[in-house]
């Protein structure tokens, strides 16, 4: 397990999807935060900008997509890694290093995700 003082912090409006994430990693050790309101959590993050090293976003949320919301992450943090889930094949990004990961995803695959973005092995 890899107890760490790093914090994941994980949007989506599907309340399932984001207990399951939730539970997933802190199962690893991770320590973790959901947010089903992205506008909540903007204002979180700009009251407490260095508390996430991670953002996992599902592209759609309200009121924006995904994209126009890490925008909104980065002008508060730009040293947050985020990543953008999605299940749309045709999607295009405005963030230039924004990865996009396809859904479904499988478990194992969000733990290496996960993994290979806290070991600081991507860099924004």
């Amino acid at each position: 397990m890899p107890l760490c003082a790093k914090s994941i912090a994980i949007i989506d409006e599907e309340q399932d999807i984001l207990n399951l994430f939730l539970q997933v990693l802190e199962d690893e050790g991770y320590q973790t935060a959901g947010f089903t309101n992205p506008v909540s959590f903007l204002e979180y993050v700009k009251q407490h900008k260095d508390e996430y090293d991670f953002v996992i976003l599902d592209y759609r949320i309200s009121p924006n997509e995904g994209d126009e919301l890490a925008n909104q992450i980065y002008e508060i943090n730009p040293k947050i890694k985020i990543v953008l889930l999605t299940a749309n094949s045709d999607i295009v990004t405005h963030t230039s290093n924004l990865e996009v990961i396809k859904k479904p995803i499988n478990l194992h695959r969000l733990l290496d995700i996960v993994k290979r973005y806290m070991n600081d092995s991507v860099v924004n």
